[in-house]
């Protein structure tokens, strides 16, 4: 949910920079949790949840496939120069298209998986999160719920215009069973 207000008793776990260009939530353990969740069930509820906000390897997966693509587009391109035909005549007018067609594909395949994988991002941090909130709604004398918050800021001039971004935060509603949706 976007820009919903915390609750007297909510809990706020911001992101961090965990790395280089990297930020997941802060694993510090609040100490209002004391008697509802252990240390160590936090910060694995929050390794899940930040493993869940990765997407690094879908990259990278994403990015091998672009570039076996453009390759397997080259070699189509280096047959087409070494065949020879029945009239003496070098290559074909169809290899060329097809490779030009596996070279646009290959090309295109990176941002669009790019922009795929941006978009579910916070799909799968709410479906993580919520499978931790799940665990602790009703387990404990004092019941808890977890949910993603997103709160959009807007920062100085950019060359097309103003820039934007989305800040997300987990909020524990404490004594709160239910998220609402």
């Amino acid at each position: 949910m976007i820009g919903v207000p915390p609750s007297a008793n909510a809990i706020k776990v911001p992101t961090v920079p965990t790395g280089c260009c990297r930020k997941g939530f802060d694993s510090t353990y609040p100490q209002r949790l004391n008697g509802i969740i252990t240390k160590d069930e936090f910060e694995d509820s929050i390794k899940n949840i930040n493993r869940a906000k990765s997407f690094r390897i879908t990259l990278i997966i994403c990015a091998l496939i672009s570039v076996l693509i453009i390759m397997g587009s080259i070699a189509l391109f280096i047959v087409n120069s070494k065949t020879i035909d029945s009239s003496g005549k070098r290559g074909s007018t169809q290899l060329i298209g097809i490779g030009l067609g596996i070279l646009a594909v290959g090309i295109l395949f990176w941002p669009i998986s790019f922009f795929v994988t941006r978009m579910l991002i916070p799909l799968m941090m709410r479906r993580s999160i919520a499978k931790e909130s799940n665990k602790y709604s009703l387990r404990s004398p004092k019941p808890c719920s977890w949910r993603l918050n997103a709160v959009r800021w807007w920062g100085g001039r950019s060359s097309h215009g103003r820039r934007s971004g989305l800040i997300y935060s987990i909020l524990i509603d404490i004594g709160n069973s239910t998220v609402p949706q």
